[in-house]
């Protein structure tokens, strides 16, 4: 049985970042004893330097030796993508298991909201995918797949995503977020709360911070 916490929207120094919310969260992933977790950007609010160290800080708090970390829309201001591989390593990462796979891309511009993903990816995608045999694949990026509620705005096509992932249509499901403000009795929110995957296969890993060679606000 495989345990996967996610986290994404940190946002380390931003005017709206408050230090207790994520000491809470930080808690709930550890009290999980996750076999793998998923940081899936924005680290911090303009992508500088303190910013990172501040948010590589928390991470480094989190108990678990397989960890998947990409850069988000903000991460990627003012050249924070150099921040980025100094302290986290290369901005795509793979982690591969008996029966689950996870390949992550950075999909940020730099200086800009919006993302991409880019046909020059395509063929790197599906042949990460395709390294395993795995019953379960899951593709991590910062921006949205589907669209976005109430924004009539629609990102990457959900058709090429089940084909660059070898995913049977019939058997597979994508999924997005809208953030919303962390509350006392919610647990989801900016800090994205963690969600559990149960699969029947253990993880094997050998780094911590994965350095293999993917319009938000």
């Amino acid at each position: 049985m495989t345990t996967i916490a996610q986290v994404s929207d940190l946002h380390c120094g931003s005017q709206h970042f408050v230090p207790s919310l994520l000491d809470r969260a930080l808690v709930e992933i550890n009290e999980l004893a996750p076999d793998a977790v998923i940081v899936s950007g924005d680290l911090t609010g303009d992508g500088l330097r303190a910013e990172y160290e501040e948010a590589r800080s928390y991470l480094d708090r989190i108990q678990c030796e397989r960890m998947v970390v990409i850069p988000g829309n903000h991460d990627s201001r003012n050249v924070g993508y150099v921040h980025f591989e100094e302290l986290f390593g290369q901005r795509r990462s793979e982690l591969h298991g008996e029966g689950v796979s996870i390949v992550a891309v950075d999909s940020t511009e730099p200086d800009l909201d919006h993302g991409v993903i880019g046909r020059g990816r395509y063929e790197w995608i599906e042949e990460r995918f395709g390294s395993t045999v795995a019953y379960l694949r899951i593709f991590v990026l910062h921006h949205h797949l589907l669209p976005v509620p109430g924004t009539g705005r629609r990102w990457w096509c959900r058709t090429k995503i089940r084909r660059y992932a070898s995913v049977d249509p019939k058997r597979s499901s994508i999924h997005s977020y809208r953030p919303r403000p962390i509350t006392p009795w919610s647990r989801s929110g900016s800090v994205e709360s963690t969600a559990t995957i149960e699969t029947p296969s253990p993880w094997s890993s050998e780094r911590r911070w994965p350095n293999s060679s993917s319009k938000c606000t």
